[in-house]
């Protein structure tokens, strides 16, 4: 934002507000409905943080799976003749 665009005597909030796009109707909507809904039972929470607990550990064994594959296809450095090997 450029505060050159800024009328004189403008607060800063009305500035944005006349500068700044509404946002859609759908997103309105959306944002009102999550606004309005119920928290969360403990147990969603917690079946919540076992799903991401689980995604993570998945996804940590994979890069190393990964990195073990990538490291295996690495030539040693004496096949790359290399001084010192």
């Amino acid at each position: 934002m450029n505060d050159g665009d800024r009328r004189p005597g403008e607060s800063i909030h009305d500035h944005i507000k006349r500068t700044v796009a509404p946002a859609p109707p759908w997103l309105v909507a959306r944002m009102d409905a999550i606004r309005n809904s119920p928290p969360p039972t403990i147990e969603q929470v917690q079946r919540q943080f076992a799903a991401c607990r689980r995604i993570r550990h998945e996804r940590r064994d994979h890069m190393k799976k990964v990195a073990r594959e990538i490291r295996a296809d690495e030539p040693d450095e004496k096949d790359l003749g290399v001084c010192g090997a």
